[in-house]
């Protein structure tokens, strides 16, 4: 039977309702009445009726009614089978049994089949007062809980909402998930009877907290049997709480990582020698390491109401700002020096590089910078270029492509040029270099072949401000943390006067060669006289041949003392003296056997010239003695009785000219006379004119022979130097 409302009636209004209400009963008449009253009594329900718990079941299975109403007693189908039937489908829906025959155990059977409210009809209208606010409360707490249940299952959340008894009374699958428990094994089941080791911890403190104090409580916790961390939240209401609860472990491992790193962080920061600081584009300090508090005398609040510019010498403060403003503006590192300035007005160089400090998202909010004491570096440089300046050698530092990055003083004063000439050039276009094309040429190949990680040396003649020199040049590689060639260490030493000793060496050592042949020679041809006068002197004892064999043992023993002379003569002479020539002079002249010859010194007084007092005089006494002797051999041979060599000696401005009126020497002959062992004498060694060579080059002059005006012979030493300068 159906009655108003009946699925498919026209007109019926039911569904234009907040509620629909399907309502059961046997009794037609009673029914209508049931519907009207429930309609009159809330504007929210709209009352669907029917008589046959099939067709109510139809209207179950539409989903549309949101509360059943039914009798108990009904033909067919009872109230309690009718519950059981709508449970088996819905078991969360509505259901109201308003019976007329109520009883205890009826009620009993009912509350256990899952019936959501027992109330009897009676006879008064206040019943259906009553179920009216009964389905409105019932539908009304259902679709909460529906709501609330679609909420949890779209959060990610583990849920479980648990009754003022501690029961569960939902669970969403994550929670399922969590615990490794299903639902219907745990709903209307106390908590603390399944976990009885929540009591006392703090997730069930905090959920007992929140039930009594109706205040939500939010705890993290570990769950040892998960090995994982969770975050329990508790919202109480008047009915139970819900607890909402996700894993945080991943999230806690983040945060012990930046815990530790920045424990790191602030260890490494605190433990550097450096100052380190950060600050806003106000100029705010943001952060600063203690360094900067130990290294400057001020405390952190000091520090924490300064500008960076305050820690900065004033007269250093604009070149500050202007870097400063370059990290800002073009967002590039930039480092700068300048003197950090102390509580106590001390000032320290540093060496500050600041950098754009960005946040996550890449937008600049300020600059991060380092700050290093230069101090040591500072005593480290000036060691340095005390040593690199000081220096009597020649040194240098180039790249690799031969680019001269420094020069000492030692080789600027040499090349006398600045350093601003040299610096920046390649090394072999500076001016020692290039004014010698072979000299530049080895420069450049010596740069190549250290550059290539081969240590070069060479000797060079290079060119200075006045006169050139002979260098011991070498070209040292430095290598990076790479092994690579990163520097060259270009260092010359002059050894000039060492080449010269060298030279000088070599000559002396020829001479002695040539003496020691002219020694042996001489030797020989004289012992061979004297043995031959002796052989004569036995077959035939006479004075002349013993006389002759005396002779030449004179001889050797003159040739002997020449020799050794003219071997000590040839040393140079380092360090001249001032000496008054006219006194020279005359004192060896006067100390030669003239046999009566003319001597005449022409020499002004007091006149000084710087040379070796005694072997200036030896030179004199040899070419006296030369002159005499010649002189008066061409005399006697011009068959003049008495011959009276004429000899002049005479200082001339910066040569001595010693001359005689003898034959004098030709011109095809004026080379040979110097030779050793050369002699037109008998009686002579030929070693005299040597040893007047010998000791006029130890002093750096000249000797030559020409022409004289006196008809003979005029010797010439040219080159001396006069000590007045």
């Amino acid at each position: 039977m159906h009655t108003r409302g009946a699925v498919g009636a026209e007109g019926s209004h039911w569904a234009d309702q907040d509620i629909t209400v399907l309502q059961l009963d046997d009794d037609g008449a009673f029914l209508a009445l049931a519907a009207d009253r429930l309609e009159a009594e809330s504007d929210r329900l709209g009352v669907l009726s029917t008589t046959d718990p099939e067709t109510a079941l139809e209207h179950v299975e539409t989903g549309d009614v949101d509360c059943v109403v039914s009798d108990y007693q009904m033909p067919g189908m009872d109230g309690l089978e009718f519950l059981e039937a709508v449970r088996e489908r819905y078991p969360d829906l509505p259901f109201v049994l308003f019976t007329g025959r109520g009883s205890e155990e009826i009620a009993g059977r009912a509350i256990s089949a899952g019936v959501t409210d027992y109330l009897q009809k009676g006879t008064s209208n206040e019943q259906f007062t009553v179920l009216a606010n009964r389905v409105e409360n019932t539908v009304s707490q259902r679709r909460a809980e529906r709501r609330a249940r679609e909420v949890h299952e779209r959060i990610t959340d583990a849920v479980v909402a648990l009754d003022d008894e501690w029961r569960y009374t939902y669970m969403n699958e994550r929670a399922e998930d969590l615990v490794d428990r299903a639902a219907e094994s745990l709903l209307g089941e106390r908590i603390w009877d399944l976990f009885p080791f929540l009591e006392g911890t703090a997730l069930g403190t905090g959920m007992r907290e929140a039930m009594e104090r109706q205040e939500p409580t939010t705890v993290e916790a570990h769950l040892e049997a998960v090995d994982r961390w969770y975050e329990f939240r508790t919202y109480p209401d008047e009915n139970g709480v819900s607890v909402y609860f996700r894993d945080v472990t991943d999230r806690r491992e983040r945060e012990r990582d930046l815990r530790q790193e920045r424990a790191f962080t602030d260890a490494l920061l605190e433990g550097l020698p450096d100052v380190l600081y950060a600050f806003d584009h106000s100029g705010t300090l943001l952060r600063w390491n203690d360094r900067l508090e130990a290294v400057t005398g001020y405390d952190a609040t000091e520090i924490d109401a300064m500008g960076p510019l305050e820690f900065v010498s004033p007269n250093e403060r604009s070149v500050v700002a202007e870097a400063i403003e370059t990290v800002f503006e073009e967002g590039r590192a930039t480092t700068v020096e300048s003197e950090l300035l102390t509580a106590d007005g001390e000032r320290i160089p540093y060496e500050f590089t600041g950098a754009l400090l960005t946040d996550a998202a890449g937008d600049p909010v300020g600059l991060v910078g380092v700050g290093r004491d230069l101090s040591d570096r500072r005593e480290r440089e000036r060691r340095f270029e005390a040593i690199f300046d000081n220096t009597y050698q020649f040194t240098g530092l180039a790249t690799p492509d031969g680019t001269l990055l420094e020069a000492n003083e030692t080789a600027l004063e040499f090349g006398g040029f600045e350093r601003e000439t040299v610096v920046g050039e390649p090394m072999w276009a500076a001016p020692w270099f290039s004014e010698i094309p072979a000299t530049r040429d080895r420069a450049r190949e010596a740069v190549q072949r250290a550059a290539e990680g081969q240590f070069v040396r060479d000797e060079l003649e290079v060119q200075g401000a006045e006169d050139r020199a002979i260098v011991d040049f070498s070209a040292r590689p430095l290598y990076d943390a790479d092994g690579e060639v990163d520097l060259l260490v270009l260092e010359g030493r002059d050894i000039s006067e060492l080449k010269a000793r060298e030279r000088e060496l070599r000559r002396q050592n020829e001479r002695l060669e040539e003496f020691a042949g002219v020694l042996s020679h001489g030797l020989r041809n004289r012992l061979g006289a004297a043995e031959g006068h002796l052989v004569l002197a036995r077959e035939d004892p006479n004075e002349e041949s013993i006389g002759q064999a005396q002779s030449a043992v004179e001889r050797m023993g003159d040739l002997i003392e020449d020799v050794l002379a003219l071997a000590a003569d040839g040393r140079v002479v380092d360090d001249p003296e001032s000496v008054t020539a006219r006194a020279v002079l005359r004192r060896a002249v006067e100390s030669v056997h003239t046999d009566g010859a003319e001597v005449t010194v022409d020499c002004p007084a007091g006149r000084t010239v710087l040379a070796d007092p005694e072997r200036l005089s030896e030179l004199v006494e040899n070419l006296v003695a030369n002159a005499v002797e010649h002189g008066a051999t061409s005399t006697a041979a011009d068959g003049e009785a008495d011959p009276v060599p004429t000899v002049r000696v005479a200082l001339e401005g910066d040569r001595l000219v010693v001359e005689d009126d003898g034959p004098g020497v030709p011109p095809e002959r004026r080379r040979e006379v110097f030779e050793a062992g050369h002699t037109t004498s008998v009686s002579g060694t030929g070693f005299g004119l040597a040893i007047v060579q010998q000791i006029a080059e130890a002093h750096g002059w000249t000797v030559g022979v020409e022409g004289s005006s006196l008809g003979g012979a005029r010797f010439v030493v040219s080159g001396i130097e006069s000590a007045d300068g």
